[in-house]
C-alpha cells in the first residue's frame, strides 16, 4: 500500500522535483480502491525496422508469473523490461532496466490505472562496456543490501522487453543452475543490443 501511495503522488505531481519515494508518506494520497492482479502484459509498439509486422507494428509478451508452465517442471518467470525515466537524454540514457514482479491495475478516483511492481537495476559506468560494446547493469539494493529497491510504475512508461546476458566471472557455475535462476544468480548483466534490430536502434 505504501508503494501505491507514493506512486499516486508521482502521478498527481508530475512536475515535482522530489520523487514520491523521498516524500513523507503523510503527504501522499490515500488509497482505498480496488486492485486487480495480472501475470501477463502485451507490449505493442511501432517498429518500422521489423519487416514482419503489419505496417511496422510489433507485439511482444511480457511475463510476471509465479508459474510459467504447468506440470512437473513449473517455474516462475519474471521478465525484464526497459522503462523511460528521462525525457531529456537519448538512446539508452533515457531508459532504465527493471524486472517486473507483478502487473496490476488500481481504481482510484473512478480512474483505472495500469501499473507494474518492479525491481530497479542500476547502470554501471557512463557508457557501454569498451570491450563488448553493450551497456552493463546490476540489481539495485537498499543501503543495507537486505532487499531490492522496488517501486510501482505506470505501464505507459514501458518501452519494450529487454534481454540480459550474465557477466560471467572466472568462478565455476553450479550444475544446479538453470535458465530460470539466471537473474537471481548473477550480479551484473550485459543489455543485449543484438537480440533484434529494433532493440539495437532503440538503445544505441
Amino acid at each position: 500500500m505504501t508503494l501505491i501511495r507514493r506512486f499516486l503522488f508521482n502521478q498527481k505531481y508530475l512536475d515535482n522535483e522530489i520523487p514520491g519515494s523521498d516524500i513523507n508518506l503523510s503527504l501522499c494520497p490515500r488509497f482505498s480502491g480496488t486492485v486487480s492482479v495480472y501475470h501477463l502484459a502485451v507490449a505493442t509498439y511501432y517498429a518500422p525496422s521489423d519487416a514482419s509486422g503489419v505496417g511496422g507494428m510489433y507485439r511482444e509478451w511480457i511475463q510476471a508469473t509465479p508459474s510459467w508452465n504447468r506440470g512437473e517442471f513449473s517455474t516462475p518467470q519474471y521478465d525484464c523490461i526497459l522503462v523511460q525515466v528521462s525525457p531529456e537524454d537519448d538512446g539508452f540514457r533515457l531508459m532504465q532496466v527493471v524486472r517486473v514482479r507483478l502487473f496490476f491495475s488500481i481504481k482510484h478516483d473512478n480512474n483505472i490505472i495500469p501499473c507494474a511492481l518492479i525491481e530497479w537495476h542500476k547502470t554501471v559506468g557512463n557508457g557501454p562496456d569498451k570491450n563488448i560494446g553493450m551497456w552493463v547493469v546490476k540489481p539495485e539494493y537498499t543501503a543495507n543490501r537486505q532487499r531490492r529497491v522496488v517501486a510501482v510504475i505506470h505501464l505507459d512508461s514501458v518501452v519494450q522487453g529487454v534481454h540480459l546476458i550474465p557477466v560471467y566471472r572466472k568462478q565455476q557455475i553450479s550444475r544446479r543452475h538453470t535458465y530460470s535462476t539466471t537473474l537471481n544468480s548473477f550480479q551484473r548483466f550485459y543489455v543485449n543490443k543484438y537480440i533484434d534490430y529494433h532493440a539495437f536502434e532503440t538503445m544505441y
